[in-house]
């Protein structure tokens, strides 16, 4: 992997792993968005901190390990692995307390230098059967 694009990841792990948002204004472009699964569109940078402030509620001790990484043309792929212990609310459920292991990939574009565009890419359904329950899609609501 490129060093001019190593900063970006080590500070990507450490906003996830420890929440420290110090230098998120460096690290990601004005004009970031995120995609993600089960979201109709993109979302800004202020959702994007919250969201990770949500998911670091749910997972105190949430941990994402990169095992793979590779770059080309302004853009860093990673494949990546979350585990945490559900503790705390998850979007509208109270906490499983259980454990989860999440593999999945994020597609990064860069732009000056800053991640401009975040594409993630991970299992929904796996996550809610790891929690022992079934995602409301899958609920007959009629």
């Amino acid at each position: 992997m490129s060093n001019d694009y190593r900063h970006l990841i080590e500070r990507f792990l450490v906003h996830w792993n420890q929440g420290d948002y110090t230098d998120f204004s460096e690290i990601y472009h004005a004009d970031f968005e995120f995609c993600m699964p089960g979201t109709a569109s993109c979302l800004g940078i202020m959702e994007y901190e919250e969201w990770i402030d949500s998911m670091r509620g749910a997972y105190p001790d949430l941990q994402i390990v990169i095992y793979d990484e590779l770059t080309a043309d302004n853009k860093i792929a990673l494949q990546w692995q979350f585990t945490g212990t559900n503790e705390g609310k998850l979007r509208h459920s109270p906490a499983a307390h259980k454990r989860v292991a999440l593999p999945g990939m994020t597609l990064f574009h860069l732009l000056d230098g800053q991640i401009w565009r975040g594409q993630w890419f991970y299992d929904v359904i796996a996550v809610y059967r790891q929690l022992g329950r079934t995602p409301s899609i899958f609920l007959d609501t009629a």
